[in-house]
């Protein structure tokens, strides 16, 4: 019934299985995460989704729904290096805007950081954010760095059709406040196209939990239980602000809401980033469960039966061919 529904998709960075609440994390952890349980118990929420080891890798199997050895992104690349996803490469981003979808992502790519390999080239109308990891953020403040042999690391935005355009560096200054812009900026998208003829597809690609640790200032010790569970109690805040703006826009009901994080946690002792891995051993890097295995919820208001667990194996690559099912496949006129 209807047409194909609008797609919310939010990925976290670096967050391991058992951080939420629902997943046995939260409170227990010194830092609940009541919206992000309130999504899983009103659609379905799994317990053996799976991610890739890596942020790039798992990026990439996302947007193609291939393994990613056949794309050649096996590792997180560093910056300034031959990275990320090839141009003909074809992503769900060119896969929904073929099928009659506005599109945008709002955050980290790590699928490229060079023109041809930039979400504008593949298949999103626009960007805001950054193209490699976080961490870059402290780059500047490594001992004997220098600017004129290595580039500053830069937020960058952009529009398809047009060059891509630095904003101002990504440093240790502005690091806390770029989930904050993520937000504002998929609130701003929700409400300007909740009432457009077409459907969309908003890629809202968080910084949080990944490294460097720093609190937003509105967050710093609101937890008082350190860094980590500061920024724990900000990104379900932040995945609360772009629910709301849904439910605000009237337009829940059409409305396919898919949450996961790309890997799993930095677990190391004394680490800034301690997240973790529930029941299963390894972490971040590691095949082992702890770094793959990763929260994964679907919300869908009338289509999904809420409050469900399923245990079915699914991974990150499988999400481009169930959005393809969705939209219909023989309604989507290729572009070459």
């Amino acid at each position: 019934e209807g047409g194909p529904p609008n797609i919310v998709l939010m990925l976290s960075d670096n967050l391991g299985y058992g951080d939420l609440g629902v997943y046995g994390g939260g409170i227990v952890r010194g830092a609940p995460t009541p919206r992000l349980d309130r999504l899983a118990a009103e659609g379905i929420r799994f317990t053996n989704f799976n991610a890739e080891v890596e942020c790039t890798p798992s990026r990439s199997a996302l947007m193609t729904g291939r393994h990613p050895i056949r794309s050649g992104t096996l590792r997180a690349a560093p910056a300034g290096l031959p990275n990320g996803l090839a141009p003909w490469e074809y992503t769900i981003a060119e896969l929904l805007s073929d099928a009659g979808y506005e599109t945008a992502i709002y955050g980290k790519w790590h699928l490229g950081d060079i023109p041809g390999r930039f979400p504008t080239d593949q298949g999103f109308d626009e960007w805001w954010g950054f193209p490699f990891s976080t961490g870059v953020a402290m780059h500047s403040k490594l001992p004997g760095f220098d600017p004129k042999v290595a580039s500053v690391p830069h937020l960058l935005e952009g529009r398809k059709g047009e060059a891509v355009r630095q904003v101002e560096p990504y440093t240790e200054e502005n690091r806390p406040l770029i989930d904050e812009i993520i937000a504002k900026k998929s609130v701003a998208y929700i409400e300007e196209h909740a009432k457009g003829e077409k459907p969309f597809f908003l890629f809202v690609s968080w910084s949080l939990v990944h490294h460097p640790v720093i609190p937003h200032p509105e967050y710093e010790g609101r937890s008082d239980n350190g860094p980590f569970s500061d920024v724990m109690l900000e990104h379900d805040d932040r995945c609360g602000q772009i629910l709301d703006a849904i439910e605000a826009a009237g337009i829940g009901d059409d409305t396919l809401v898919i949450y996961a994080s790309d890997n799993g946690p930095e677990t190391w002792k004394g680490g800034s980033s301690p997240g973790l891995t529930g029941p299963f051993r390894g972490r971040k890097r590691s095949l082992l469960e702890g770094g793959v295995r990763v929260p994964g919820i679907l919300e869908w208001p009338g289509r999904i039966v809420a409050d469900r667990t399923s245990t079915l194996p699914c991974s990150t690559s499988d999400i481009f061919p169930t959005v393809l099912e969705l939209v219909d496949e023989r309604k989507v006129e290729r572009t070459e």
